[in-house]
């Protein structure tokens, strides 16, 4: 009981699972059937009810076994538990010293292979067959997971899995599958999903996969030419631009400008979508060659569609830079179709690539007209969308906080900014005036003059400076 095991086979009588001894295999059914369903699913589990077994070889005096349980149980993370926490999930109980012979001959033991087990279940192994052992219907075994797991499982008994390895045939039928895969430019993913659960369980994937990439690479070395249609759009933000882009079949949306933004790129990625942010590797990415996004140690991504969509903000030349390129350089632009959105929602072409033959150019035109034509249909949903959208009310949350609108915001801020100007006024009337009452202050405190001997000797006297009402100065004098 204190050993821990990644599988667990139980056989087991109506006894252990705290049913009387005379139970019938109906009884057990609806024991087991209260349990196993509900078991969580990270675990694997099935069982059956034997009843129709019989004990012996002599014909002549057949004996029905007694009915009992076969219970097969995984952890999906392979992490081994305690024999008990295995029974205590089952609710059965091996009674000390009363099933002692039982736990200990085939009672409790680590399973050869599950796929084996799915078989045995219904008595459809080789040896069960070759024993006369009865046959069970699938539809008898009671299980946690979903009848194609089970039968996934099964499947591998077919293909020669039960003994846990591929044999070399089998791995190389694999292999030559997956080179030729990777050699027609199809997605590991979804090939690697259509195997069955044996063969992804059982089987190397390293191997398989290294070969997946020889294909791929094989194909890039001897015929890379792709017609590529390389688009560059500016228009301003929050109108859609890159909505129609982003939603093409088989596209990936670059929505991040950090590096490994093309982790995600598939051999059958038709579209790549990228919406304010750079691109390495920019004059392989647009031309018309099947490439690697980036070069890394092994298994990079290639890019292999025939759709370069770029929206942004900012001018093709800023863009160019940004990307580390040099905008003078006719190369980048002869790869592109530079357009920009107007004000009434229409795509502008204002540069046209003219690479390639007569026959490629007319392709890539009528590709980009039909493309035209989806981006501003796109454009005008978008924007009837956006005129239709009905603002949220958040009233009910916002108890103390004003919801403020765009206009409300600017007239807050217009009359703001007039009050700030009014004081400012005040504060130079202010300081006017008060160079008024300084000037005037020490026009009193001059000494009286004898203005008639001032004029007899021809003099004159000074008085200060004053400002006047244009701001210029004015001197005064008595003469």
């Amino acid at each position: 009981m204190r050993s821990s095991l990644r599988t667990i086979s139980v056989k087991c009588y109506a006894e252990q699972l705290g049913l009387p001894e005379t139970a019938t295999y109906l009884d057990i059914i609806h024991k087991i059937q209260k349990i196993i369903p509900f078991i969580s699913r990270d675990f694997i589990v099935f069982a059956i009810v034997h009843y129709k077994d019989t004990l012996g070889d002599n014909i002549w005096l057949p004996a029905n076994e007694k009915p009992h349980v076969h219970i097969w149980a995984k952890k999906r993370d392979n992490q081994p538990i305690h024999i008990s926490q295995w029974l205590s999930l089952f609710d059965v109980t091996y009674r000390k010293d009363i099933d002692d012979d039982l736990f200990k001959n085939h009672g409790v033991e680590p399973c050869k292979t599950m796929i084996g087990c799915a078989m045995y279940a219904t008595h459809d192994t080789e040896e069960a067959i070759k024993d006369g052992k009865e046959q069970y219907d699938i539809s008898e075994v009671i299980m946690n997971i979903s009848l194609d797991e089970f039968l996934s499982l099964r499947k591998g008994y077919e293909q020669g899995l039960s003994t846990g390895k591929l044999s070399l045939e089998q791995l190389v039928v694999l292999d030559d599958a997956a080179f030729q895969l990777g050699y027609e430019l199809k997605d590991w993913e979804e090939w690697y999903g259509n195997l069955s659960f044996a063969q992804r369980k059982l089987t190397s994937m390293k191997t398989i996969k290294e070969s997946y990439y020889r294909g791929l690479h094989k194909r890039y070395n001897e015929n890379r030419y792709i017609n590529r249609l390389s688009i560059f759009i500016q228009g301003a933000p929050g109108i859609g631009k890159s909505f129609y882009s982003d939603n093409l079949p088989h596209s990936l949306a670059v929505t991040s400008g950090k590096t490994g933004k093309y982790d995600d790129l598939q051999p059958s990625t038709e579209v790549i979508s990228i919406s304010d942010y750079t691109s390495e590797a920019l004059l392989s990415m647009a031309d018309n060659y099947i490439c690697r996004a980036y070069v890394r140690n092994k298994n990079n991504a290639y890019w292999c569609g025939k759709l370069f969509v770029v929206t942004s903000n900012v001018s093709f030349e800023e863009w160019v830079r940004d990307c580390g390129g040099n905008p003078e350089n006719s190369a980048f632009i002869d790869r592109f179709y530079v357009c920009h959105v107007d004000a009434e929602g229409h795509l502008i072409c204002t540069h046209a690539s003219k690479r390639g033959t007569s026959e490629e150019q007319k392709e890539r035109l009528e590709r980009f007209l039909e493309f035209k034509k989806g981006f501003e249909a796109s454009l005008k949903q978008f924007a009837d969308k956006k005129a239709n959208d009905k603002p949220v009310d958040y009233s009910a949350i916002l108890n103390e906080v004003e919801v403020k609108e765009k206009t409300d915001v600017e007239k807050e801020y217009l009359e703001r900014e007039n009050t700030e100007l009014k004081d400012k006024v005040k504060e130079a009337e202010k300081r006017i005036i008060e160079a008024y009452d300084d000037a005037a202050k020490e026009l009193l405190s001059l000494p009286l003059i004898d203005i008639k001997f001032l004029q007899d000797n021809k003099l004159s006297y000074p008085v200060p400076f004053m400002p006047s009402d244009d701001g210029k100065s004015l001197k005064w004098e008595i003469v």
